[in-house]
C-alpha cells in the first residue's frame, strides 16, 4: 500500500478509519446526497466562496470600501453611487494595478499569518482544548492531561487557506461567462491589469504546491 511505500503503519491508518466510520456517518453517503450532489468546481463562485474573507477595495471616488465582485469586473466599483465606479477612482491603470496589486498581497500574507498563528483544536466538544504546542507523541495526539479521545484539527485549515487563493483567482479571471459579458467586458488594458493580477495570484498558488505532489516522488518510492 500507499503507507507502507512511505514507511508508515498502514493498520494504524487502518483502525483509525475503521474507528471514525463506525462513530460518525463521515464517510458515508445516503441516497438523497449522492443524487443531489454538486462537484466544488461546478458551483457558482458565490457559492463556492460563500465563507470565504472576501478582498474588499476602497474607492477613490466615493470613498467607499467594497467586495470586488465575483460576477462581474474587478476593476470597477460596486456602488451604485459612485459617480466614477471604473477603475475604481483611479486616475490611471497603472495607479489602479498598484494599488489592487498591494491589497491582493496583504490579503495573502494576512491569510498566511493567521493560518500560522491560528494554532489546533481538539475536535471533542467535552474538551475543546486549544493550543498551539505539539504533542511528542504526534501532530494529532490531544494535550490534555490525562489523556483525551478527540484528535487535534487546525483552526485553519490547509484546504481554506488553499480557497482563499483560488477565490483571489477567480476574482481576475477573464473566462467567467459574466466577464465575458459586453457590459463587464474588460478592454485590451484592463485585460493587461487584471493578467498582471493573475500572475500575483499564480505565483502564491505556485509556491504553495497544495494538492501537488512532485514527480520525482514517485520514481523515489517506486
Amino acid at each position: 500500500t500507499l503507507a507502507e511505500q512511505l514507511g508508515l503503519d498502514a493498520a494504524k491508518y487502518l483502525h483509525q478509519q475503521q474507528q471514525t466510520s463506525s462513530s460518525s456517518s463521515y464517510f458515508e453517503l445516503n441516497d438523497e446526497e449522492l443524487i443531489n450532489y454538486v462537484p466544488e468546481s461546478l458551483k457558482p463562485p458565490e457559492e463556492r466562496f460563500k465563507d470565504i474573507d472576501p478582498l474588499t477595495v476602497r474607492c477613490k471616488s466615493c470613498s467607499v470600501s467594497s467586495a470586488l465582485s465575483l460576477s462581474g469586473s474587478a476593476l470597477t466599483c460596486p456602488n451604485p453611487e459612485c459617480q466614477k465606479p471604473h477603475l475604481w477612482g483611479y486616475a490611471s491603470h497603472f495607479s489602479l494595478l498598484a494599488a489592487l496589486s498591494n491589497t491582493t498581497q496583504r490579503y495573502v500574507h494576512k491569510s498566511m499569518k493567521l493560518y500560522y498563528r491560528s494554532g489546533q483544536v481538539c475536535d471533542d466538544p467535552a474538551c475543546a482544548q486549544s493550543t498551539r504546542q505539539i504533542s511528542v507523541a504526534g501532530p494529532r495526539v490531544c494535550l490534555t492531561v490525562g489523556g483525551c479521545g478527540g484528535t487535534m484539527r487546525s483552526k485553519v485549515s490547509e484546504s481554506k487557506l488553499h480557497r482563499q487563493l483560488q477565490y483571489l483567482r477567480c476574482l481576475f479571471s477573464m473566462d467567467s461567462d459574466s466577464v465575458k459579458k459586453e457590459d463587464h467586458a474588460y478592454s485590451k488594458v484592463d485585460q493587461v491589469v487584471v493578467k498582471e493580477l493573475q500572475d500575483v495570484v499564480n505565483r502564491h498558488l505556485q509556491r504553495s504546491a497544495y494538492n501537488w505532489i512532485e514527480p520525482k516522488l514517485w520514481e523515489q518510492m517506486f
